[in-house]
């Protein structure tokens, strides 16, 4: 499979309110689309975070990233091998995003070229299991948008921010996880919930309810 021609878009989305990250304050998310089209007109895409403490690239860099480097070093690449994408971009050390952004969009070209979804091209589920983060507020805030996620969705499973001190981060989870309201919640894989806190919940990990 040939590729016929490619594209990287950027674009800004607000947030619904500001978010507190442990290294940086945000009102909006900036992110780049990448698509791919086959010669059939088929295509596959993939999205990126631009975030100088998360991703550590510019719009520009990966503008400049994907111009020089990647999309050439991929020319004579059949985009219908996955093994052949991935090997064409060993070679070309750090850019993760990039790469990782181009063996996505394949992937779901790939899909494409099959005409099928992508999760069952790829033999998975229909369905997954999610959760939902709640990000850095009052402990009243963070309360209130879990139920409203799980009201409104039947989301019960959160991941919770914490670092607002020990004492605001135990109202948080003992907030949500009263008798009255069956959610589940866990700490950042980078932020393991402290034992205090631990000593509180009860349960694992949820599932969206159907």
């Amino acid at each position: 499979m040939k590729l016929a021609d490619w594209s990287l878009r950027f674009y800004r989305i607000p947030y619904a309110h500001t978010i507190h990250w442990a290294n940086a304050v945000e009102d909006e998310g900036v992110y780049a689309l990448l698509t791919l089209r086959n010669e059939q007109g088929q295509t596959g895409y993939a999205e990126g975070t631009l975030k100088a403490t998360w991703s550590g690239v510019s719009p520009a860099m990966l503008q400049a990233a994907f111009c020089d480097i990647l999309m050439p070093q991929l020319t004579d690449t059949d985009w219908s091998d996955a093994q052949a994408v991935a090997a064409a971009l060993a070679p070309i050390p750090e850019n993760r995003l990039g790469k990782g952004m181009i063996e996505t969009a394949a992937q779901l070209l790939r899909a494409a070229a099959h005409q099928q979804p992508y999760w069952r091209f790829a033999q998975g589920l229909p369905a997954v299991d999610v959760a939902w983060t709640l990000t850095r507020q009052s402990p009243a805030q963070m309360v209130a948008q879990a139920l409203d996620q799980y009201t409104r969705h039947g989301i019960y499973s959160f991941k919770v921010k914490g670092g607002q001190g020990i004492e605001t981060d135990i109202a948080v989870l003992r907030a949500c996880t009263t008798p009255a309201r069956p959610l589940s919640v866990c700490g950042g894989r980078q932020q393991p919930l402290h034992t205090r806190c631990n000593a509180i919940l009860s349960g694992t990990i949820g599932r969206v309810r159907r």
